[in-house]
């Protein structure tokens, strides 16, 4: 039974935002995050896990979801989801995901990937216009 809920971000215009990364990853990416995902969904805490983490320094506020690909037997790539806890929900259970990228180094793929997350962050709680549609599992 999943304990977590985890929504999709839609900003004014209707425009899933986290789909359109998901979307542009080859078929090994997108299953490992739904795999990764549904992990994290049932667990009770997240104290003693490496899947799931709030972020810290310049993102506080994000928290991501962690997850490597190996492509071909030999290359491996990071990938992280990232997203925000709805603290409006009743239960703060549902989990707000709105963008991801691949991690090499400090860098992120596409650029500014975090920047985006914070920038819908602060203005899902300002402005609260945007809506939330549930993850497809």
């Amino acid at each position: 039974m999943r304990l977590w809920r985890f929504m999709e971000y839609h900003d004014e215009h209707g425009v899933n935002v986290f789909d359109q990364w998901y979307a542009a990853q080859l078929d090994e990416a997108r299953a490992t995050f739904d795999y990764v995902l549904n992990e994290i969904a049932i667990m009770v805490n997240f104290s003693d896990q490496q899947l799931f983490l709030p972020m810290d320094r310049n993102e506080k506020g994000l928290w991501e979801v962690r997850f490597k690909v190996v492509f071909n037997g030999r290359l491996k790539r990071q990938f992280r989801a990232v997203g925000f806890w709805n603290y409006d929900w009743e239960d703060r259970r549902e989990f707000i995901l709105v963008t991801g990228c691949q991690k090499s180094g400090r860098s992120t793929i596409p650029p500014g990937a975090y920047g985006l997350a914070l920038d819908l962050l602060e203005k899902f709680f300002l402005e609260g216009k945007d809506n939330l549609y549930e993850y497809p599992f």
